[in-house]
């Protein structure tokens, strides 16, 4: 290291202390300090080339009065390392004459001042100023490097006399803001500003930028101070993309700060960007003016090697201009990859944006109104616009028709038009893009339409709700498409309604003309009229409409016929008919066993009705309907059948299994029927004389048998329904006897003769015969004589006290016969102990007996029989009156008949039902499917399968199955929806 102010040489070429070169080289092979007074000066009057002079190492200038002064341009100062000025000063050019300045590494300055008068400073490392003053009156600096990007880094804004970036492998990055004062020279290189600025004087310029050399990533600023052109050589990282701007006035100079960036998307305001978004430069610029004040200017956008988007191509880019609230788009050219707009209005405060896209062009919608019209030409439209777009109407040429018509939004309208063919253009009021609307109008002078119609319509029936009637019409002439309809008077008074125009259907579709509800039935006339889209009118055509009536059958009788095993008919009678009808049908409802009727001929009154073997026993309802030839069908009329049940006659009294001969006896069925047939074997007067009954209007019949054997009468009937049954029924067989002769009879004077016992005996001309054939009492045969008689002792034992008709389980019950019998036999209906059991009597010895009834199965009956004192016994026991025996300590079932599901009573609920846990309910429907069981506590909400049923009757079969309360009840429960 070579310590300057330690160094004395007293030989060699310099004009004073310590160091002068004005010839030769000097070289210092390692670093050099020029501390505090040191002085280094490589200068000679004249502009005579020194030396060179070398430092291999680097240059440390520390201390005040420490200079290096370089003056000669044909001498190179190398420094190989680096320098790093402390204090001190560097003056290149030092006498005005240029100087060369090369420094490999850094120049680090950190106090101290280095002055660049003229000549050119080279670095290959980076620019550092912590301190110190850096003054560019004249002269370049230049970095250079080979290897990677250099940075400037200051304390404060570094000015730059000459700025030349040649940088071969890398980028100068800004630390800080950097100014130019002369010229910025691209040799190769970006300068990158990063959020910094580099600026240019209104008196400097830009050389050599361009896509191969280099140029400003970032914040270009410029002074403008004239009307010459700007070039803002600005780019991104990858693409250079200039803009020139050219103002037609400066009123005050000032400075302009341009970039651009991508992508096109992050374009500020480009929601309301008129041009394609879609088909673009994907880039944008930013101009923003800092100072001065200026006129409208010209705009030259060079979009370079950015992508093309969206079907872009060169030279079919537009410019558009944002200031911050509102898009411009002034007239542009194009030429290669540069769009140039003129006339873009002053800068302002704000931001401006640019960017590039092509035109959009205005959404192309349909010309509409192609017609014919008889005066006054017919309109033309589009079935849509936009807002914001013009919207002219053009005849061939093209030759503009009127003024623009503005967007809406909506269809618009040209008005009336006459002869010609039309076109629309579209143009974009901002952009001035255009469109061709789709399709042509073509107008034409047209004829009074006209259509062909029939005198009359389809005639209908008449209808209580509306209805149509169709009018057909053929050989349109002139384009008709619409009509109108005009009512008469009468027709109008009636309740039609005038039809204003409606369109016309194709031919070959009828018109159908609204009848309202209710009109009456009558002829009504009418006029149609039919106009084109020329608004022509044609004549009118006159036509009727006849409305029908309805017919109607009237009188009907329903009624019943009774069941039987064949087919039957039922004549339907009726009293009269109106309106003609022909043919009638029959719909029946359900449940029903007879068969729908189709459409078939009326006959006259009667209808017969086919009634099915075997039909089933219930009441059929249906509708009739008649039509008549004019196809008019009546209102329902509801008829009834009925299917009747046969009678089942019995006798109600008889006289037994045996009876005396010529003795009256009777015979008894139902009261309050007809045509009694009563049937007795043998002749009138020979086997048989009636005394009395035994007519056709008779429900009884009392007569002798005259002949003796066993004897029966046969009954039948004709019930309140007009049925009778389909055989007679006979009654229980009764053997006549001949009786006794009282003369011939001898009576045994130690047997007693009892009523009704076998083995008593007595003689009859020595033939025996037993006391049955006797009878109870005396009996008198006719013919014989009264001197003898039979007196035969009659036993009948009666109940003088019982409990009645009704009792209650567990209760202690008194059945008490006649006193002072012998050989009382007591029977209980039922097992002891099970059904009953005895509480006191009830034995052979007693005439009553006290018992409980255990259960409520049947009605309940005792039964005694004993021996009277004529050693006679009844041939039959007696039976107690029947007594029902009820569960009279538990609550009583109350069952609803009906409910609602969607009402104030939603659910069937069988009350007291839950006293009853054994009890079985199960409900079925018409058809005999169940559709409800439980057990115990009944609750019903009227569903099945989770499916309301619907509105109906449905039976229910509840077996209590309680030893309390023994009974199974039916009956029926009604849903109401």
């Amino acid at each position: 290291m070579l310590d300057w102010i330690n160094y004395t040489n007293t030989a060699g070429p310099y004009y004073h202390n310590p160091l002068l070169i004005q010839t030769g080289s000097f070289t210092v092979g390692g670093n050099m300090i020029v501390n505090a007074g040191g002085n280094i000066n490589m200068s000679r009057a004249g502009a005579v080339s020194c030396g060179a002079f070398t430092i291999k190492g680097s240059l440390t200038i520390n201390g005040a009065g420490a200079n290096v002064d370089l003056d000669s341009m044909t001498t190179i100062f190398t420094v190989g390392n680096g320098i790093t000025l402390n204090n001190g000063v560097i003056n290149v050019g030092y006498t005005g004459v240029a100087s060369n300045l090369q420094v490999t590494g850094d120049i680090v300055q950190n106090g101290g001042s280095i002055n660049d008068s003229s000549g050119v400073m080279s670095l290959t490392g980076n620019w550092t100023q912590t301190g110190g003053t850096f003054s560019a009156t004249g002269g370049t600096v230049s970095f250079n490097n080979t290897t990677g990007n250099q940075t400037i880094t200051t304390n404060t804004t570094e000015t730059f006399y000459n700025l030349n970036i040649a940088n071969t492998a890398g980028n100068v990055v800004l630390a800080n803001n950097v100014n130019v004062i002369n010229q910025l020279t691209f040799t190769k290189g970006l300068i990158v500003t990063n959020a910094n600025t580099a600026s240019v004087s209104s008196s400097g310029s830009i050389i050599g930028a361009a896509q191969s050399t280099g140029w400003v990533d970032g914040n270009l600023q410029e002074g403008i101070s004239a009307t010459t052109p700007y070039l803002f050589a600005v780019g991104d990282a990858t693409t250079y993309a200039p803009s020139t701007l050219t103002f037609s006035s400066v009123t005050t100079p000032g400075n302009i700060t341009a970039n651009t960036n991508t992508p096109f998307t992050s374009t500020p305001g480009l929601a309301s960007f008129a041009l394609s978004q879609t088909a673009y430069a994907n880039r944008y610029w930013t101009l923003t003016e800092n100072s001065g004040t200026f006129g409208n200017y010209t705009g030259a956008f060079n979009y370079g090697t950015t992508s093309l988007m969206g079907g872009a191509t060169v030279g079919t880019l537009e410019t558009g201009v944002y200031n911050g609230a509102t898009w411009t788009y002034p007239s542009y050219s194009g030429v290669g990859t540069t769009v140039t707009a003129t006339g873009i209005v002053p800068l302002g405060g704000s931001p401006t944006s640019v960017a590039l896209a092509i035109c959009a062009p205005p959404t192309i919608y349909n010309v509409t109104g192609t017609g014919s019209y008889c005066v006054g030409g017919t309109p033309i439209g589009l079935d849509n616009s936009q807002i914001g777009i013009n919207y002219q109407l053009q005849t061939a040429g093209p030759t503009n028709v009127g003024s623009p018509v503005a967007g809406t939004g909506a269809a618009i309208s040209f008005g009336n038009q006459t002869v010609g063919t039309y076109t629309v253009v579209a143009t974009n009021a901002a952009t001035s893009c255009t469109s061709n609307m789709a399709g042509s109008a073509v107008i034409t002078i047209s004829g009074a339409p006209s259509i062909v119609t029939p005198t009359a319509t389809q005639s209908v029936c008449f209808s209580s709700t509306s209805q149509n009637a169709a009018l057909s019409y053929n050989t349109p002439v002139n384009a008709p498409t619409n009509y109108s309809i005009t009512w008469n008077p009468a027709a109008l008074a009636a309740g039609f309604v005038n039809i204003a125009s409606t369109p016309l259907p194709p031919v070959g579709t009828d018109i159908q003309i609204p009848v309202p509800a209710g009109i009456i039935s009558n002829t009504y006339s009418g006029t149609i009229i039919v106009t084109n889209a020329g608004g022509c009118t044609s004549a009118g055509n006159t036509f009727t409409l006849t409305i029908n009536p309805l017919p109607t059958i009237s009188g009907l009788a329903s009624g019943s016929v009774c069941f039987s095993a064949g087919t039957q008919n039922y004549n339907l009678a009726y009293t009269g008919t109106t309106g003609t009808p022909t043919t009638y049908s029959i719909t029946w409802n359900a449940p029903t066993s007879l068969i729908n009727v189709a459409t078939t001929a009326l006959p006259l009154s009667p209808i017969s009705i086919a009634i099915p073997a075997n039909a089933s026993v219930i009441n059929n309802t249906g509708t009739i309907y008649v039509t008549n030839a004019n196809g008019c069908t009546s209102t329902g009329n509801i008829i009834t059948i009925g299917i009747n049940a046969l009678p089942t006659p019995t006798f109600t009294s008889e006289p037994g299994t045996n009876a005396c001969l010529n003795t009256a006896v009777t015979y008894a069925t139902q009261p309050g029927q007809t045509n009694y047939v009563w049937i007795i074997p043998g002749t009138a007067g020979v086997d048989y004389t009636i005394v009395s009954g035994g007519s056709s209007s008779d429900y009884t019949i009392t007569l002798k048998w005259l002949t003796a054997g066993s004897k029966i009468v046969s009954i039948n009937y004709t019930n309140t329904n007009n049925c009778a049954a389909a055989s007679p029924v006979s009654s229980t067989p009764v053997t006549i006897s001949a009786g006794v002769n009282a003369s011939n009879l001898t009576i045994p004077s130690t047997t007693p003769i009892c009523a009704g016992v076998n083995n008593s005996t007595v003689t009859v001309n020595s033939t025996s015969i037993t006391i049955t054939d006797l009878q109870n009492g005396t009996c008198n045969t006719s013919g014989l004589s009264t001197v003898g008689s039979i007196s035969v002792n009659a036993v009948n034992p009666t109940f003088i006290a019982e409990p009645g008709t009704t009792a209650c389980i567990d209760s202690n019950l008194i059945y008490t016969t006649q006193p002072g019998q012998s050989n009382y036999v007591w029977s209980f209906s039922g097992t002891a102990n099970s059904d009953y059991s005895i509480v006191s009597g009830g034995t052979s010895t007693d005439n009553s007996v006290t018992l409980q009834w255990l259960n409520t199965n049947s009605n309940k009956t005792v039964t005694v029989n004993y021996t009277n004192t004529n050693s006679c016994t009844a041939t039959s026991a007696t039976s107690s009156t029947p007594t029902k025996i009820n569960i009279c300590n538990v609550l009583p079932l109350y069952i609803p008949s009906g409910f609602a599901p969607n009402g104030q009573n939603p659910i069937w609920h069988i009350i007291n039902s839950e006293d009853y846990p054994n009890m079985l309910v199960q409900i079925f429907d018409r058809w005999g499917h169940k559709v409800f069981e439980c057990r115990g506590y009944t609750a019903w909400d009227g569903t099945f399968q989770g499916q309301n049923l619907s509105t109906g009757s449905y039976a229910y079969v509840i077996n209590v199955n309680d030893d309390r309360y023994k009974q199974i009840l039916r009956g029926t429960v009604t849903i109401i929806r």
